[in-house]
């Protein structure tokens, strides 16, 4: 149950993130922390479909934003579920990806 509430606090903090004007600070911070909730709770309700919907528009966002951190962070989420999918292929490719990003910041 706890769960499911949850998803509904996130859902209603994306809603309030996306309707924050574009000059807000950290309105895409807020909007990419609720894509990477809201796929969190998928994941831990065994959603794992919506759970990458979620990670996937968190991707597309953080590609557009070049937040390279984000992108690190949400390819390993993704990993770890392509894991749980036995996608073993897909996982290593995006933890790989995930790796990359990651230490684009240090280099």
């Amino acid at each position: 149950m706890l769960l499911k509430e949850a998803k509904e606090f996130y859902r209603r903090s994306l809603q309030l993130a996306e309707r924050l004007e574009d000059s807000a600070e950290d309105k895409e911070d807020m909007v990419l922390s609720a894509y990477n909730n809201m796929g969190l709770v998928h994941d831990l309700l065994l959603e794992k479909k919506q759970a990458l919907e979620w990670y996937n528009r968190h991707l597309q966002r953080s590609k557009q934003l070049g937040d390279d951190e984000a992108e690190a962070r949400v390819c390993y989420n993704m990993g770890l579920i392509y894991i749980d999918l036995s996608q073993h292929a897909h996982a290593l490719e995006v933890l790989c990806f995930s790796t990359k990003k990651a230490l684009i910041r240090f280099v």
